[in-house]
Formats: structure tokens, C-alpha cells, sequence
């Protein structure tokens, strides 16, 4: 436990098979079974069976597809501008993979959490996509409520051709860039998602759901590449 208040950030082991991050705003378990992990938000919000993943000799590979899964040492006490929190990393290897490490910041106070991915490997490895947050499962806690559709905001890369912000509601399937809000318009409760800092990678976050109020893929990814980035072939090429 980091500090005494009630948004403190805990950290809990579950037999070994789970690790729970949780400061009372936001809370993160981790399954070291299934090499997913679970967010929470105290305003509802909610994602299940988040994954990260890259790609590698031209196929996909994910968090789930790797053998072994395992906390790297004990979370660490931090200290940096966004505050003090702690810092853990969650290793996934294979064999036959290059290996994978998540990093997650939780900060005290803070309804928000950060986390990288890293790809690591005893040769020199070259991707061109990082997958840092996917799921196929979204909740924002009210979606059988009146007025209280999902909405998706899309933010343009550039304002070339008069590419507007613009909000959506499921059927959709959207991508916006660098960042992208999911929200309520009457409660006023959302879930932001964005890249905090890039060099040459542009962050692309696709949003796709078939069925109103209900959003069915979720991804924020490293390397977009396509016409609204004003790119003509696909990133690292």
C-alpha cells in the first residue's frame, strides 16, 4: 500500500495468478493465467480481456498467445511529474516469441493509469504495429438507460481536406487519432484514451460496435498509417 488515504494505491496477489492494482478511482487485475488484464473506473466504465500486441514477420501476435506470464520483481515506488504512485511490469515470453512487457503507471489521487508496451528480443527485431490496449469487450456501466447512448468521439490527425471532429453512435466503425473520448452526453461521464508522448509512430484508436449503445472492438495502436494520416503505404515500410 502507497500512502493512507482512500484513493491510495494497494496492490494485491491472488494465488498467484492475479495482480490487482487499485487506488480507489481506478482499479487494474492483471491475469497471469490467461495474459489478459481487467480495468475499472469508478464512474462505471469498464474494459474486460484487454490484450496488447504487435506485429511481427507479417502475422499478429497478442498477450494470449504467449506461454508464460509473470510479474518482473515487485511494483516500485514513483515519483515524477504526474505524481506519486507505483510503477509494475507484467512479462510475457514464449519461446518462439519475442518477449513482451506491459508497464502500468497507477498514480495516488489520480482517476487514471498509464501503461507502455515494449518488445524485447536477443536479436534486432523490427514491427511496425503496437497494439497497447485491445479488447473486444466495453462497458460504460449504463447502457440500458434512456439518453444515455455510448457516443465515440473522433479526432482528425491533421485539419487537411476539412476533416472535422465529429461524434458517433453505434452501428459504427471509426478510427481517430492520438486520442478519442467515450461518452455519456447527460451524465457526463466518459473514458478518454490517447497517447501521452510519440516520435515518429502516429496513434491510431479503432472503434467498431454493431448494435446501439454497445461498442464490440477496442484498440489504441502505435504505427497508423493509412489516407487521413496522409500516408501512402503502411507504417515502418
Amino acid at each position: 500500500m502507497l500512502g493512507s488515504s482512500d484513493t491510495a494505491v494497494n496492490v494485491g496477489v491472488n494465488a498467484e495468478t492475479h495482480i490487482r492494482l487499485a487506488n480507489g478511482l481506478v482499479a487494474i487485475e492483471v491475469d497471469l493465467e490467461k495474459g489478459g488484464y481487467a480495468y475499472a473506473g469508478s464512474r462505471g466504465f469498464a474494459l474486460q480481456e484487454v490484450r496488447s500486441g504487435f506485429r511481427w514477420q507479417g502475422r499478429e501476435y497478442h498477450t494470449g498467445h504467449y506461454d508464460r506470464h509473470y510479474m518482473m520483481g515487485q511494483p516500485e515506488k514513483i515519483q515524477d511529474p504526474f505524481g506519486t504512485g507505483i510503477h509494475a511490469v507484467m512479462k510475457h515470453e514464449s519461446d518462439l516469441l519475442p518477449g513482451l512487457e506491459q508497464h502500468f503507471y497507477v498514480y495516488e489521487g489520480a482517476s487514471s493509469f498509464i501503461t507502455r508496451v515494449v518488445i524485447v528480443g536477443q536479436e534486432e527485431l523490427k514491427v511496425n504495429r503496437i497494439a497497447v490496449v485491445k479488447t473486444d469487450s466495453v462497458s460504460s456501466g449504463s447502457e440500458t438507460v434512456p439518453g444515455e447512448a455510448l457516443h465515440v468521439l473522433r479526432v482528425p490527425y491533421d485539419n487537411d481536406k476539412w476533416v472535422r471532429y465529429l461524434t458517433e453512435t453505434a452501428p459504427l466503425e471509426t478510427e481517430s487519432y492520438e486520442v478519442t473520448a467515450l461518452f455519456q452526453p447527460d451524465s457526463r461521464h466518459g473514458l478518454i484514451l490517447g497517447s501521452i508522448s510519440h516520435d515518429v509512430w502516429k496513434t491510431g484508436i479503432r472503434v467498431k460496435g454493431e448494435t446501439a449503445g454497445k461498442l464490440d472492438e477496442l484498440e489504441l495502436y502505435a504505427g497508423a498509417a493509412d489516407t487521413m494520416t496522409r500516408d501512402s503505404q503502411p507504417h515502418g515500410t
